[in-house]
């Protein structure tokens, strides 16, 4: 019985750091990219880190970004095409799609 306690206590110890890191990580590095805002590569890492998260209007933004720095950019030019496929298939409509571009930088 004594074992259990510990082990529970470890397990969610464990359960936070896997909800809270990645989350943390993100947060770094868009904090990072302030710094860096010509940082194609850092916003294209950032959008995969979003997208990741479930974050996909802010993913695509951060793709968005990487592309306006560098059009030659072909890595954050594939993860937006599939991304926004992602999006469409998976019932996010052409409105929402079309509202992002409008939306600041």
């Amino acid at each position: 019985m004594s074992l259990v306690i510990p082990l529970v206590i470890a397990g969610i110890v464990a359960l936070v750091f896997i909800s809270v890191i990645p989350r943390l990580v993100t947060h770094t590095i868009g904090e990072l990219l302030v710094g860096r805002p010509e940082d194609f590569e850092g916003w294209c890492y950032y959008g995969r880190l979003l997208e990741r998260g479930g974050h996909y209007l802010e993913a695509y933004n951060a793709y968005r970004r990487s592309i306006a720095i560098n059009p030659e950019y072909i890595e954050a030019q594939m993860r937006l095409d599939n991304l926004i496929t992602r999006m469409e298939t998976y019932g996010a409509s052409t409105d929402s799609v079309g509202r992002l571009d409008s939306e600041p930088q």
